[in-house]
């Protein structure tokens, strides 16, 4: 148990570590003077954003996250969230793709 606590805990330390930091830049939805927003740099004007959580428990620990994200759902209405349960295997594979291609 210590060792799988041990080999998660650094895991996410990594995962952190590697993140792109966020402080340093400008927001990126402007105001206008009447409190309305327009579109971002990037054409989001506040529309649907789609996440995707991947994980790998079965079980209770899998019905807890799906809870989860039934109550961030409830409190983000623009957001919907995709849970994938995959396969350790799979997992490890997966997130080494997405974390080398940029796309975390």
């Amino acid at each position: 148990m210590n060792k799988k606590l041990t080999l998660g805990l650094g895991f996410l330390i990594l995962c952190s570590a590697c993140a792109p930091s966020a402080i340093d830049e400008a927001p990126n939805e402007d105001v206008d003077t009447d409190g309305t927003s327009t579109p971002d740099s990037d054409g989001n004007d506040g529309g649907e954003v789609v996440l995707n959580f991947w994980h790998i428990d079965p079980g209770e620990k899998g019905a807890v996250y799906e809870r989860a994200v039934e109550r961030f759902e409830e409190n983000h209405p623009n957001a919907q969230v995709n849970v994938l349960r995959i396969p350790n295997d799979d997992y490890k594979q997966r997130m080494v793709v997405a974390m080398s291609g940029g796309d975390p």
